[in-house]
């Protein structure tokens, strides 16, 4: 099925990050951003970045995925979006988010323990779409809050924050 090819897809990408620490001490958070530039042949591109902590203290880069906004669904990476934008980006970053957050998930849950993890966003219109609207998303979004406690941060967009720039 679809939904069973963007699971493979997300796993894949799992090769891109370090190898996951497994300690409930720690939390993990994920910055997701889009882009969107009509000035460039309608161009949307999406991020997210991955950020450890043990007790929010002392941060560590862990990696991070990005990719353009596919529209073609006989693209390998079509996860459903029909046309690009920059709510559009900014959903596909959750998605993806979401998904590379369950496989991790899924491992703390194997050794016992839960994954705590915070979204970090800059749209907050997004991040609502995705976790109560988007059908794939919201269905993605409840599986992870069933093995992980999710939270949520807004932040600014664009005012200098390190992983919002």
């Amino acid at each position: 099925s679809h939904f069973e090819h963007l699971v493979y897809m997300a796993l894949s990408m799992i090769g891109h990050m370090p190898e996951i620490v497994i300690d409930s001490r720690l939390q993990y958070h994920l910055c997701v951003d889009g882009s969107y530039d009509e000035r460039r042949d309608w161009e949307a591109t999406w991020a997210f970045s991955c950020l450890a902590s043990w007790n929010n203290d002392e941060f560590k880069y862990h990696g991070s995925v990005s990719g353009m906004v596919v529209t073609n669904p006989d693209d390998e990476f079509y996860a459903g979006t029909n046309m690009a934008s920059g709510l559009a980006a900014e959903l596909n970053a959750t998605l993806w988010a979401i998904l590379w957050a369950i496989s991790i998930a899924l491992k703390f849950k194997a050794a016992g323990q839960t994954l705590s993890i915070m979204f970090h966003y800059d749209c907050t219109c997004s991040v609502g779409v995705a976790f109560a609207l988007c059908s794939i998303v919201r269905s993605l979004a409840m599986v992870l809050m069933e093995v992980a406690s999710v939270t949520h941060q807004h932040v600014k967009g664009h005012v200098g924050q390190p992983w919002n720039t």
